[in-house]
């Protein structure tokens, strides 16, 4: 799903003030804890929802709970979407912020499934591949998956690339079938 207009232009405001600040990291952190936090746990949402807390009270008592280890910048977000009725905003903001960080600093995501865990040497090795043929910088994590064969499955960004000897083996008897 595409974010509205509106989390896009808080994204993009909440990007620029950390970048100015130079804690787009710690805004980061701040923001996935907090959306975090509204998503699973059912009785923060209700807290952070209710209309029976006044804005700068739960302001006040999210500085406790977090031991001011929430940016402070987050929280003035925070009182401007409660002001606003909007604080179920602040999932799909703390998503695209994070969409919004990767652009900015030229950054893919791939995540790669193969038959067994890689080591250290095969992991640098297709990291510096995919760096040097995209030149961006790669967020690169990787899972073994018994159920493979051989091989190696990725996706890079929402592109998915299947190497696997099964693809292989697929793509192979669709040939043969096709020609007879």
């Amino acid at each position: 799903m595409k974010p509205d207009r509106s989390v896009k232009q808080y994204a993009f405001a909440l990007w620029s003030v950390a970048e100015q600040i130079h804690a787009i990291n710690d805004v980061k952190t701040s923001l996935q804890t907090l959306s975090g936090l509204y998503q699973s746990e059912s009785v923060f949402k209700a807290f952070l929802k209710t209309s029976r807390i006044e804005t700068e009270d739960k302001v006040k008592i999210l500085i406790n709970i977090f031991n001011n280890q929430c940016h402070v910048t987050v929280l003035e977000l925070y009182r401007l979407l409660d002001q606003t009725k909007q604080g179920h905003l602040i999932i799909d903001i703390a998503n695209e912020y994070i969409r919004l960080e990767k652009e900015k600093m030229n950054l893919i995501s791939v995540k790669v499934y193969t038959p067994e865990v890689l080591d250290d040497k095969d992991t640098q090795w297709i990291r510096d591949s995919l760096e040097k043929s995209t030149g961006n910088k790669i967020e690169f994590s990787s899972e073994a998956d018994p159920s493979l064969l051989g091989g190696i499955k990725m996706r890079i960004g929402n592109t998915y690339i299947d190497g696997t000897v099964a693809s292989q083996m697929e793509k192979l008897r669709r040939n043969l079938i096709s020609e007879w």
